[in-house]
């Protein structure tokens, strides 16, 4: 299976990714994460995700540069795109 993420706007082979070397997440490991689960190929409680990510950058005065719109366009491409061949079903 594939990897990609996305970075400085487009999605991206994960072997492919460049990091800004002026990055404030980089030079200070300053930054926010937040990870998302997913069932049968779509995402569990997007919105809910998205608030606590925008929240928890608040509280660290960083500016979350996309709308939770792109955001999710662009989380839903990634699903697609990298198209995991488990379920979480077949884990258990």
């Amino acid at each position: 299976m594939k990897k990609y993420a996305y970075i400085n706007g487009k999605i991206v082979d994960i072997r492919k990714p460049a990091v800004m070397t002026n990055d404030i997440g980089l030079l200070r490991g300053y930054g926010v994460f937040d990870f998302m689960r997913t069932y049968n190929g779509k995402i569990f409680h997007y919105g809910e995700h998205f608030s606590r990510f925008q929240n928890s950058a608040k509280m660290l005065d960083l500016k979350v540069p996309l709308s939770k719109g792109k955001t999710e366009v662009l989380a839903k491409d990634l699903l697609k795109k990298t198209r995991p061949k488990k379920q979480v079903s077949d884990w258990f």
